[in-house]
């Protein structure tokens, strides 16, 4: 499993604690950069896509990304990913 946020794929799961939220679904960044600049979650509890700042990972191992926070309701404001508005934005492609 990839260790670096420029370097995850698509399914990798997402952790608030032990509990899992959800699964990637995309890494951003802006320009030509490879800098990160949100996470597209699928969330599970939102049925939806939310956009998840680089700032809020606390680890990224074998089983997958943990959120900085404990308390998964923490996260219930998270906005939602619009790509339509991001257009500076680019999804970066995993590299190993």
């Amino acid at each position: 499993m990839a260790h670096r946020l420029d370097s995850l794929h698509t399914g990798t799961p997402v952790f608030v604690g032990t509990s899992r939220v959800g699964e990637i679904r995309g890494v951003y960044a802006d320009g030509t950069s490879r800098a990160v600049e949100l996470i597209a979650v699928s969330w599970t509890s939102r049925s939806a896509l939310v956009a998840v700042a680089p700032t809020d990972v606390f680890a990224i191992d074998d089983n997958g990304v943990t959120l900085i926070g404990d308390d998964v309701a923490s996260y219930d404001s998270l906005p939602p990913f619009e790509p339509a508005g991001l257009t500076t934005l680019h999804e970066i492609a995993p590299t190993e």
